[in-house]
């Protein structure tokens, strides 16, 4: 690779970053319904076709914003599979990082509610998000294959725990409160856990 395809493909990047960093301020400010591309446009400083350059929608920008936090919590996901020395333990965990994840970015969390985000669109087409899918159903197959976890199908409480925590996720981000997302982390860890661990 040239340094002068290097040097525009840096350019294109920072462009793309130029204008999520944009689109964040103005959903945050006006909310998704309210907030159009021209204010993103205006906000970044650049022509309504560049934003087309990389998104086809406002829905498409918000999405991609969502996606950004994911290769972090992959890691940290990674890290608690390698260290956890029970399934409980590691669910603990799983909600641990979710929730560490929502309370910096409690305006991207109510961006994705107010744009009724679906678990398809965040999932495809992302290679982070198919990874990212494949560990949550790996942690229910291996408590499953240990005789850890109530139920028989780790696709079906992949889904089940995806959609219970996006839930507790968009209800502890809408007061804007820390204490009050610690309480609805507590609540949603207690019923998952009671939920999915075998207790022997």
């Amino acid at each position: 690779m040239t340094t002068q395809t290097q040097k525009h493909r840096r350019t294109e990047e920072d462009r793309k970053e130029q204008i999520l960093a944009a689109a964040r301020a103005v959903f945050d400010e006006k909310g998704y319904d309210k907030a159009t591309v021209s204010d993103i446009v205006r906000r970044a400083g650049v022509a309504q076709g560049t934003f087309y350059l990389y998104f086809e929608s406002k829905r498409d920008a918000i999405i991609d914003l969502a996606r950004q936090p994911m290769e972090q919590i992959l890691t940290r996901m990674d890290s608690a599979m390698g260290s956890a020395t029970s399934f409980e333990e590691l669910l603990r965990a799983a909600l641990r990082i979710a929730f560490e994840f929502e309370r910096p970015n409690m305006d991207l969390c109510r961006m994705m509610t107010q744009a009724s985000t679906t678990r398809d669109e965040m999932f495809d087409g992302s290679p982070t998000m198919d990874r990212m899918w494949e560990q949550m159903v790996g942690m229910f197959a291996g408590a499953i294959a240990g005789g850890d976890m109530n139920g028989s199908d780790a696709e079906m409480a992949a889904v089940m725990f995806h959609m219970t925590l996006h839930g507790a996720l968009a209800e502890a981000s809408a007061k804007n409160d820390q204490a009050y997302s610690r309480k609805v982390e507590a609540a949603v860890t207690e019923m998952l856990v009671n939920a999915f661990v075998k207790r022997k």
